[in-house]
């Protein structure tokens, strides 16, 4: 896969003379352990766009205003409740710097339409039907034109490009130059459903699901990886697809699963997640001795970076698969929290606290916490 690290080089010389802050020196990592980040210039809100440049983490954005409580339905936060300001962390020196407004209030729930790419922060904003994109070197927003809409329902990124499935066309798309590529062809004698593509080592993979099976067998997750003169298709033993490459594998760390039910029953159970290697397309059942969804008093956090991982309260380095809980720092703060991985630590920011009621977010706090083994 491309790598970036010329790029980010040049990022991290240019964040260097840029932007003022008070010079420290940044928090000291014990590892498997929480470490508070020193004030944040930034007011208290809830999912923030958050992103790891490979010299500093931004913070841009979020809500400010009333937070949707657990299992309620709520609309999206009022437009005017959005912030549009962000800040930058070195975590080396523990210097925050302001950074320029976006053009407009961004929220982004879940971390689902924001990606780091080609040295930009790259942002989907649904709201407006529109693209937002931050570079850093620059200190300048841009909203450039859409390469497409088969790019807004997934942000799958090699550091580089954006990939995309258009109908028969697997594309790519730099956001630093707005040139989109047509990678492959693509055009299986049996169309999946729910496809997206999945940028790994052995090319752009295609992950979806057919759902043309008889009722009493489960509709598993397929694979077509990309071979001379066309593509091989792969069925796994998941229910559920991939939610990244981690350099070896695309995976998704999933312990629970179905078997169908009482009525038309699959006869057993299958697990919703699972592992794929498309050098060999060979499907794996995950190799965990413990139920992922019962981390006891955790914060749960959703956040990958290569074979690091954390789902829920849980943490996983592929590596060597252990599984670690990641627990909760010594806050207030219970959900709605945002979080990547930087340069191997886990950084947070964000959040309610439930005890004190949904009108408003509380803190701001900012958090980081080194996994076992950290360095």
């Amino acid at each position: 896969m491309r790598r970036t690290a010329a790029t980010l080089a040049i990022v991290s010389v240019l964040l260097a003379g840029c932007g003022t802050g008070t010079a420290g020196s940044g928090p000291v990592a014990t590892e498997g352990a929480w470490t508070r980040v020193d004030a944040p210039p930034l007011s208290a809100r809830t999912w923030p766009l958050v992103a790891w440049t490979g010299a500093e983490v931004l913070v841009v954005g979020g809500n400010e205003g009333f937070v949707c409580p657990p299992n309620a339905e709520c609309p999206a936060p009022d437009p005017d409740d959005l912030a549009s300001d962000g800040a930058a962390y070195d975590p080396d020196t523990g210097e925050w710097r302001t950074i320029a407004d976006a053009p407009r209030g961004l929220y982004d729930a879940g971390g689902a339409s924001h990606a780091f790419v080609a040295g930009r922060l790259v942002f989907y904003d649904w709201s407006h039907e529109a693209w937002i994109v931050y570079d850093p070197a620059a200190d300048e927003w841009s909203t450039p034109s859409s390469p497409g809409p088969a790019f807004v329902s997934s942000l799958s990124s090699d550091g580089e490009r954006l990939w995309a499935l258009d109908g028969d066309r697997v594309l790519s798309w730099d956001p630093a130059t707005g040139e989109v590529i047509v990678e492959r062809d693509y055009r299986p004698a049996n169309p999946m459903d729910d496809a997206r593509v999945i940028p790994t080592d052995a090319g752009p993979v295609v992950v979806g699901v057919d759902y043309d099976v008889a009722p009493d067998e489960p509709a598993l997750t397929v694979v077509d990886v990309p071979v001379e003169g066309g593509w091989q298709r792969s069925t796994t033993g998941q229910l559920s697809g991939f939610s990244h490459w981690n350099g070896e594998q695309l995976v998704l760390h999933d312990s629970t699963g179905a078997d169908g039910g009482e009525v038309n029953g699959w006869g057993r159970w299958y697990p919703n997640g699972g592992t794929f290697d498309p050098a060999t397309q060979q499907w794996a059942a995950l190799d965990v001795a413990r139920d992922l969804s019962a981390a006891d008093d955790a914060w749960r956090l959703s956040a990958h970076d290569g074979p690091l991982d954390v789902v829920g309260g849980w943490f996983v380095d592929d590596r060597d698969g252990d599984w670690t809980e990641i627990g909760r720092p010594d806050s207030r703060l219970d959900s709605e929290l945002a979080g990547t991985w930087a340069d191997g630590r886990l950084f947070v920011f964000g959040g309610v606290d439930a005890d004190a009621g949904h009108e408003a977010p509380a803190g701001p706090e900012a958090w980081f916490w080194a996994p076992p083994g950290f360095r």
